[in-house]
């Protein structure tokens, strides 16, 4: 009776106007009706329509959801909605349920927890993913990079980055480097930020292995707040025409030319 009151309810939530229409869902099995319900969340989530999604997903019968699509995108959308503990009781939810877990339910777990306080649970699904021998790869770890980097935390993404270098199945891409370089930004390391923007066209694949608008942006962010004028302004330098100058480099400019600089691009 519980599970088809909830469906019900879902029936009601889809027939509104305003929300994606539920067709032949009386026709359908429990299962069918939650791989519909999975479908239409995923495509709120993608509209950012996150409480519609978070709706469809109360609509379901609690305890009984068989569909691991379900937890992930409703997951998704309290992360987006800045509700990391939220994400994670879904999270804790979806373990319980007996389900498998997969790649993709702790990336979204981990996004979820890319903030200035979770970054610790972040690295900790991490290495859960890890006991668990599932293997995380490029998505996952940039995931729990950011987390990193939104936590102020450079040395942990630093660390993680050297991983993903090492370890087959998730090497760093460009989106790795910018993050980490995010970081280091943010931390004020501005001679390691350089040093990560020579190296990624050596390490990353081609083609999307030349630093973009990101990359330069964060570095020469990291060598304003470490004072180095002059390195940021070659760092702008080498990203004209593509990548606009901040504004302390305009209002610098004229100090640059009085201040050494270690780019080559490689910093001494």
């Amino acid at each position: 009776m519980v599970a088809s009151h909830s469906l019900a309810a879902v029936q009601a939530h889809a027939a509104r106007p305003s929300s994606t229409p539920w067709t032949m869902v009386a026709s359908q099995s429990p299962a069918a009706a939650q791989a519909h319900a999975a479908r239409l969340m995923g495509q709120h989530n993608k509209q950012r329509q996150w409480k519609s999604a978070l709706a469809l997903f109360a609509a379901l019968p609690l305890g009984n959801i068989t569909n691991a699509a379900c937890y992930v995108e409703a997951i998704r959308a309290h992360g987006a909605l800045g509700q990391p503990g939220r994400a994670l009781d879904t999270f804790t939810a979806l373990e319980r349920s007996g389900l498998p877990l997969s790649l993709v339910s702790f990336s979204a777990a981990i996004r979820a927890c890319a903030t200035e306080n979770h970054w610790p649970i972040a690295l900790s699904l991490l290495q859960d993913a890890r006991d668990l021998g599932l293997e995380p790869d490029t998505i996952v770890c940039n995931a729990a990079l950011s987390a990193c980097e939104r936590g102020g935390q450079w040395e942990e993404a630093l660390l993680l980055l050297r991983e993903m270098d090492c370890v087959e199945g998730s090497p760093p891409d460009r989106v790795s480097y910018n993050t980490a370089i995010a970081a280091l930004s943010r931390g004020g390391q501005w001679r390691m930020a350089v040093e990560l923007l020579d190296e990624m066209p050596r390490v990353v694949a081609p083609p999307h292995n030349t630093p973009d608008a990101h990359s330069f942006g964060a570095a020469i962010s990291a060598c304003g707040r470490g004072g180095q004028v002059g390195n940021g302004l070659e760092c702008a330098g080498l990203a004209r025409p593509s990548v606009p100058c901040g504004s302390w480099l305009k209002e610098s400019e004229a100090a640059a030319t009085s201040r050494p600089t270690v780019l080559g691009l490689t910093a001494r």
